[in-house]
């Protein structure tokens, strides 16, 4: 099996379980990294909108128990807003996650990246850690970060996968 046919398929990670309709709904990049912004408040960003009894779901990793987490607060649609401090508690691994769960879900091949990046705020030499998420075009890889809201100046990631 080739490798970008390997990438369209679930992992033990990323595959939904019963909630693979719910991804399906999603239409493109834009709507992924809206939907995955909604869902994940990351626990150290955005530590102060996040309650003590939920600092546990951190440790979720899978995305079908992260949309169990979501479906038993939020029975609807994952573009349907949720209050900030009402999201599963995850990280920018968790955001990338399901953004290639999402892709994967279409058959389109996805796969998670990890490095650093410059463009959180921050000092002007710190570079911390991240996790995005990359897609096979048709051409070549196109890397994107799902932890940024369609809109924002980076959704897709300043440099091409290809370096």
């Amino acid at each position: 099996m080739t490798t970008r046919r390997r990438l369209a398929r679930h992992s033990a990670f990323s595959d939904p379980g019963r909630h693979g309709r719910l991804l399906r709904e999603l239409s493109g990049i834009e709507e992924i990294c809206t939907a995955v912004s909604n869902l994940v408040l990351h626990y150290r960003a955005e530590a102060h909108l996040l309650r003590d009894d939920r600092r546990d779901e951190i440790n979720s990793r899978w995305v079908s128990t992260l949309l169990d987490l979501d479906q038993a607060r939020h029975p609807r649609p994952l573009l349907d807003p949720r209050p900030p401090d009402d999201r599963v508690a995850g990280c920018c691994r968790d955001h990338s996650l399901l953004a290639v769960a999402a892709l994967r879900e279409q058959e389109t091949p996805a796969r998670t990246r990890v490095g650093f990046t410059g463009y959180f705020p921050g000092p002007p030499d710190f570079r911390g850690d991240h996790v995005v998420a990359e897609w096979w075009n048709g051409a070549r890889w196109q890397r994107f970060d799902p932890e940024l809201e369609a809109g924002e100046s980076f959704v897709r990631c300043p440099r091409s996968a290809d370096r």
